[in-house]
């Protein structure tokens, strides 16, 4: 009978430490449970929340009297988090609506300039659009289909003024090559100046007139060579638009 009343004993201490120990874990993890109800990284507290309700679910009981009101703690934590999340992204799906409806509208005015033959009208109202868009913000999950159709708005406006664009691009590279006529006219006009110049002085003769006739000579050939250096400067960057005027046309 004593081995008996021992092993008894033994057996209610061994569970009464299990239920502190369950006791324990279940505080400890509604701790836990509290922080994370707070949090806004939604995706790594939900995780952790699903792994704290393993681990509640491994803890065993914590005794009658106390298991009932750690649950209802913890699963009020759980619920206040799942709620907290809930309007979050409720939310984004609204304005992301919002967005939407905002986006369509400039898609509906976007496809409406390809009824525009003004390719410089045109272009500019689309920059308008495009600034617009952007201000509009991300649309969620509709934003790449939308995108898909105001880049194809795009193209349609481009495809319907391809003939009013190349017409400019053919008058502005008409405009270069005569800005660059008249860069290589100047030019030319003033080497023809610097040479004369240059040969009057070296006939100067010597003493002091002549030493002055000498400045003003080297004064005057000083601003030829700095209006040419501008001048060349001025022909280099029109040959250059010019080149690429004329590789867009072809292209």
């Amino acid at each position: 009978m004593t081995y008996v009343g021992v092993s008894e004993r033994s057996f209610s201490d061994d569970h009464e430490r299990r239920q502190r120990r369950a006791l324990n874990k279940k505080k400890s993890l509604i701790r836990r449970a509290k922080l994370l109800a707070k949090s806004e990284d939604w995706k790594v507290a939900g995780a952790e929340l699903a792994s704290l309700h393993k681990r509640w679910k491994a803890a065993g009981s914590a005794g009658r009297e106390h298991d009932e009101t750690l649950w209802a703690a913890f699963s009020a934590l759980a619920a206040e988090f799942r709620e907290r999340r809930r309007r979050h992204f409720a939310e984004l799906n609204r304005l992301a609506k919002q967005k939407a409806a905002t986006k369509q509208q400039l898609i509906a005015e976007a496809e409406h300039l390809s009824e525009t033959p003004d390719y410089r009208q045109a272009n500019g109202q689309f920059k308008d659009l495009m600034a617009r868009w952007r201000e509009a913000g991300h649309a969620g999950n509709l934003e790449s289909g939308l995108w898909e159709r105001f880049s194809a708005a795009r193209q349609a406006m481009y495809d319907a003024t391809a003939q009013d664009r190349l017409s400019l691009q053919s008058e502005y590279v008409q405009r270069a090559a005569e800005r660059i006529q008249r860069h290589r006219e100047v030019l030319g006009k003033a080497r023809s100046l610097r040479r004369e110049l240059t040969m009057r002085r070296q006939h100067v003769i010597p003493g002091w007139v002549g030493m002055e006739m000498v400045e003003e000579f080297d004064e005057r050939i000083a601003d030829i060579d700095e209006s040419m250096a501008l001048r060349e400067q001025w022909l280099e960057q029109d040959v250059a638009k010019l080149n690429q005027a004329q590789n867009r046309i072809s292209a």
